[in-house]
């Protein structure tokens, strides 16, 4: 089965967390906003961090496909509980 790769950017760091995957976008985000839960640092800075999309991973023959550059999907600041109503 396919599935979306995506990772969030750390704009302070200018450098990718480790990747992770899920079935689409909605999913992504969803999972993003679970991470922002709590005290994490994604929930204390949002500003400093963006999701992107990075390509698909094919887990019945392994291979990871890709675009040439990450495609933006969301600032962390939309996903807050304020920006998510």
């Amino acid at each position: 089965m396919k599935q979306k790769m995506y990772a969030i950017q750390d704009i302070k760091s200018d450098s990718f967390n480790a990747p992770f995957c899920s079935q689409n976008e909605a999913t992504a985000l969803r999972t993003v906003r679970q991470a922002m839960q709590g005290e994490s640092l994604l929930s204390q800075y949002p500003e400093d961090y963006r999701l992107f999309e990075l390509g698909e991973y094919d887990d019945t023959r392994g291979n990871i496909t890709s675009e040439n550059e990450p495609k933006w999907i969301a600032n962390l600041t939309e996903l807050t509980t304020k920006g998510a109503e």
